[in-house]
């Protein structure tokens, strides 16, 4: 019978969801039928918190990009 492997210290854990926070989609956007898909990297500190945002391929509109890094920093 196989055995189940445990855990090491060592191991990651999977992080836990303080808040979701959906982004508010700008009105010109919304008027325009903008849509697009936003990849970022981020970099998060110790204690949780994001410490770099750097955007990784555009919406294509500079307000979806900002919408959205708004909704990360909240």
């Amino acid at each position: 019978m196989p055995v189940e492997p445990q855990p090491l210290e060592t191991d990651r854990k999977q992080p836990d969801v303080q808040t979701a926070v959906t982004p508010v989609y700008p009105k010109r956007a919304l008027i325009n039928n903008w849509e697009g898909r936003v990849r970022v990297e981020l970099r998060i500190g110790t204690g949780g918190q994001i410490t770099n945002i750097k955007i990784l391929q555009s919406s294509g509109f500079p307000e979806l990009d900002t919408a959205y890094i708004n909704s990360l920093k909240q």
